[in-house]
């Protein structure tokens, strides 16, 4: 994944909704779930019932974010 963004599930019913922001997203390999992203939001277009396509942000694409907020918890900061 090079992409800052993508989108997940393009099934609304299998989607996010409201209150999703934040959360995980996962995909499913050979070693189990693995974290790919954070919700950010829902693809109004395809939204149905306050649930919609995933928008998300590529956690590889903040990893440098992630560790130094790691260790600064970690360091009490």
């Amino acid at each position: 994944m090079r992409n800052k963004e993508f989108k997940s599930s393009a099934n609304p019913s299998k989607g996010i909704c409201f209150g999703d922001s934040g959360g995980p997203s996962f995909i499913k390999n050979s070693d189990g779930l693995r974290v790919v992203g954070v919700n950010s939001g829902i693809d109004f277009s395809i939204e149905s019932e306050g649930c919609g396509p995933g928008l998300n942000i590529n956690a590889k694409s903040q990893e440098s974010w992630i560790n130094q907020a790691i260790e600064d918890l970690e360091n009490g900061n």
